[in-house]
């Protein structure tokens, strides 16, 4: 910036009216250049403002841009959750439905396995019934045959009383015969009659006729000494 002397009072009185204007001038001028300095100091304020807001705008740029990269990324995320969770929904659906059909299936299952167990359950009652019925059968089948065992024995010992007196004719003896073999056929006709039983009582008709035939021939055999 140019620099001004100031001429001094007394010389100034000397100083022409158009010195006076020129000093005017000079005066003007640099009232002017501090003006213009002033000017030139609020402009070197705004630029550095302008400066700062041009920097402070683009680091707000650059923020809004790392803002809208982090959420594009989140909104990336949120369409990938979103989509596995949907997939998850749909496999829990068919599961669920795997599940309600084979839940049914159990559910018919049970329900023939109930039946089944309610006729298993009527069936042992029956055979309970039927087995009870059998052992009152079987009972007075076992009082018959201890009952006809009782004859058989008192007749062989008339049997063997007669034989031993030597006074049995042929015709007594195939009386007694005769008599030995209805008491046998009765005794299998009982048996024979238990249905329900026919294992056991085949082996008791068994056992019967074969203790009447040793019976039998035992006597003979003693008639015959």
């Amino acid at each position: 910036m140019t620099s001004y002397r100031t001429p001094s009072l007394s010389r100034s009185r000397r100083i022409p009216d158009t010195e006076k204007l020129l000093l005017n001038e000079v005066e003007s001028r640099k009232q002017l250049e501090l003006q213009l300095d002033s000017c030139f100091d609020e402009l070197k304020q705004l630029k550095s403002n302008n400066n700062y807001q041009e920097l402070t705008i683009e680091q707000m740029k650059m923020n809004n841009t790392a803002s809208k990269r982090q959420f594009d990324v989140q909104i990336e995320i949120l369409s990938t959750a979103t989509t596995e969770k949907e997939e998850i929904i749909r496999e829990l659906e068919v599961e669920n439905e795997e599940n309600y059909i084979q839940l049914e299936r159990i559910q018919v299952t049970i329900k023939q396995n109930v039946k089944e167990i309610n006729q298993q359950e009527s069936y042992i009652k029956n055979m309970k019934f039927q087995e009870q019925n059998d052992k009152k059968d079987i009972e007075k089948a076992e009082r018959d045959i201890e009952r006809l065992q009782r004859e058989i024995e008192k007749a062989s010992e008339q049997f063997v009383e007669e034989f031993s007196k030597r006074q049995v004719t042929g015709q007594q003896l195939e009386d007694i015969k005769r008599e030995h073999f209805e008491k046998e056929n009765s005794l299998i006709e009982i048996i024979s009659k238990q249905d329900r039983r026919r294992k056991v009582a085949k082996l008791i008709e068994f056992a019967v006729i074969l203790f009447c035939s040793f019976n039998l021939c035992l006597q003979i055999f003693q008639f015959l000494k």
